[in-house]
């Protein structure tokens, strides 16, 4: 009994030293590979996730307490290998697009990797049927191979201000980081351009912890956030650095409980904290969690 006090204790303790908020549990048992995590700024009240390889070509809408909102469903495209997804600009000004990273590769054989980009939908919880099921029609593939290796990534980025996009590699550290420059084409194969390397610290005996799995650039533009399994990094930009220089700037080490197969990262969409999230692992439910900015 005392050490279950105890053992009870400790975790709040965790929690409380990490300033981590369990917003709560996944509700829609569909979401089981929860891989990609973007936070809704017309939708404020909505945390966009995705599922990793194995589930059909769509989103969910989640809600902040983890409830089941409802689904996105996107026609005309496969989900091969769903890594990663982040919020920013697109072709058309002042709209907000969603990228999905179809970019996975877990044993480096494909030469083609593909970006879904559509526009994000506005969602009026108050005059929908919940949980809702729409249809997105109008998407567009961004296909590109790397020009010197077959990589796998699970980390896809948009700069708000150049539109650009970055991949950040896995499974080697450092990790190789690529740029798809605005505007991308949709009707040709692009060669992605090599812009450097991002180092992580080394923390343990198991070098995959170190691996990248996630990240997002602040929709300012002044942040970078750089997940691995067991840590999450802040990178600030100073003064006019591009982003590349910005990645090897120093990395301050945030407050992170580490997840049973924590994947993904995003900034809030008001940039006043960041969202995690895992995917099911051993039966153990995934949870939204959320970090506030301290500073």
């Amino acid at each position: 009994m005392i050490n279950k006090i105890l053992s009870v204790l400790f975790l709040l303790f965790s929690v409380v030293l990490a300033n981590r908020i369990d917003l709560g549990e996944i509700k829609y048992d569909m979401i089981d590979e929860a891989s990609g995590i973007a936070s809704s700024k017309n939708n404020s009240n909505i945390i966009w996730i995705h599922n990793d390889s194995g589930d059909r070509s769509r989103i969910y809408a989640v809600g902040i307490d983890g409830s089941h909102l409802g689904v996105v469903n996107i026609t005309g495209v496969i989900a091969r290998d769903w890594e990663d997804m982040c919020i920013g600009p697109g072709p058309e000004k002042n709209i907000d697009y969603i990228y999905i990273g179809d970019i996975g590769d877990n044993f480096s054989t494909k030469e083609k990797k593909r970006i879904h980009r559509f526009k994000e939908p506005i969602i009026n919880l108050d005059s929908m049927q919940i949980p809702f099921s729409i249809s997105i029609k109008e998407v567009e593939t961004i296909t590109f191979s790397y020009p010197d290796k077959k990589f796998d990534s699970e980390t896809l980025m948009i700069d708000s201000g150049t539109k650009d996009l970055y991949l950040v590699t896995k499974r080697q550290n450092p990790a190789q980081i690529y740029r798809l420059p605005f505007p991308q084409s949709t009707e040709q194969t692009i060669d992605a351009e090599y812009v450097g390397n991002l180092s992580i610290p080394k923390k343990g005996e198991y070098p995959a912890l170190d691996w990248v799995s996630s990240g997002e650039i602040s929709r300012d533009g002044k942040q970078v956030l750089i997940k691995t399994y067991d840590n999450i990094y802040l990178i600030q930009k100073k003064n006019n650095l591009d982003l590349f220089s910005t990645l090897n700037s120093t990395q301050k080490e945030l407050k992170y409980i580490p997840e049973p197969q924590g994947e993904a990262v995003c900034f809030r969409w008001d940039q006043l904290g960041y969202y995690t999230v895992s995917e099911e692992y051993d039966k153990i439910p995934a949870h939204i969690y959320y970090y506030k900015f301290l500073d």
